[in-house]
Parts: C-alpha cells; structure tokens; sequence
C-alpha cells in the first residue's frame, strides 16, 4: 500500500479506509443489504397482484357458467371479461356485484335466478344478458349496419356457444364442409 502512495496511485484518504476495512465496496454491499432488509419484509406483506387479478378472472369465469349453465373455456373467459371491460369500464364491478347478489341469494342455477327478484333488477339482468350474450354471440357490443365503426369488440367465432346446439348438422358459416369447388357438379335429383 506504501508503494501505491508514493507513486501516487492511491491518496492518503483512500488509504485510511483501506487501513479501517472501510472500502467502497465494503459501502456499496452494506447500503444493498440495508436497502434490501427494509424493501423485502414491505413487500412480503403486500397480497400479490396477480393473485387478485387471478381470483377476480376465476369469479368471472364462475359466474360466467352459472349464467350459461355450461362448462366453459378459461382463457376464452378472460376474453369475455376483457371485451366487455372494453366496451364498459364500470362492467367489473357490475360482474362483481352480480356475483356477490346470486351467492348471497344462494342460487343454484340460472332458471333459479330467472324466477327470483335479483332478476327483476334492472342493473342485475342488464348484466346478466350481457355475459350470456358475448358468450353466445363471441363478441361484446352493439352492431350497427352499414357504419365502418361501431363498440363492436370481437371475441370468437368458431367457440361461440349459439354454434354448440347444431354443430353435429351444420357447419359454422364461411366454413365449408365439403371440398373446393364442390357446387361446380349440380346434385344429382331422383
């Protein structure tokens, strides 16, 4: 260390530091493990945001197959309530309190929420039709014809649950079912 000193690499400040243990690094990696004891145990404490965002999804998609009466697909869910979100900033509270209303009525299926008085709330049914329609129809909104934009928001088309019914009979539309060219040959009659 004397040698550094009088080739003038290291100055007399430096060298007492050295001398006392306390260095730069020795500073840096004490201020880190003080920084980090204080963040860690704040952070801990705090609920996780992706578990609330989680949970608010898993209500959603609940909610979602009791108003349907069907087993449905999670992710497509998430759509739903996005889509939906979309279109109407106030709907995750609407979902929510809607949830809230049929646990605390204890209703079991929807033809059960049909005939009790949350169904003759305004809010609550408007609700309601609005998660059973985007999952029938695989989009959110309200058409309009012949405008270029409108609060349409597109969901699905091929999961849509209006297809479900005849899906064993009929294709769903601008899905052909047989080959190309297939209308070229008229069918044969009697």
């Amino acid at each position: 260390m004397n040698s550094l000193k009088e080739k003038g690499l290291i100055n007399e400040a430096e060298q007492n530091a050295h001398q006392s243990g306390m260095t730069r690094r020795t500073l840096l990696t004490s201020l880190g493990v003080l920084f980090a004891s204080s963040v860690v145990p704040f952070a801990l404490a705090q609920k996780d945001p992706m578990s609330i965002v989680a949970n608010h999804e898993v209500k959603f998609l609940e909610l979602s197959q009791f108003l349907t009466g069907k087993q449905l697909d999670p992710i497509l869910a998430n759509r739903v309530l996005e889509a939906l979100s979309k279109i109407d900033s106030s709907f995750p509270k609407k979902a929510k309190f809607l949830e809230k209303e049929i646990r605390w009525a204890q209703l079991h299926d929807v033809d059960a929420f049909k005939t009790s008085t949350l169904f003759e709330q305004p809010e609550l049914k408007e609700t309601a039709l609005t998660i059973i329609s985007a999952w029938y129809l695989g989009y959110a909104g309200t058409p309009v014809d012949q405008v270029a934009t409108d609060n349409t928001v597109f969901i699905t088309y091929t999961q849509a649950l209006m297809y479900l019914p005849t899906q064993n009979a009929l294709v769903i539309p601008s899905y052909m079912k047989w080959g190309t060219n297939y209308w070229v040959n008229p069918p044969k009659f009697g």
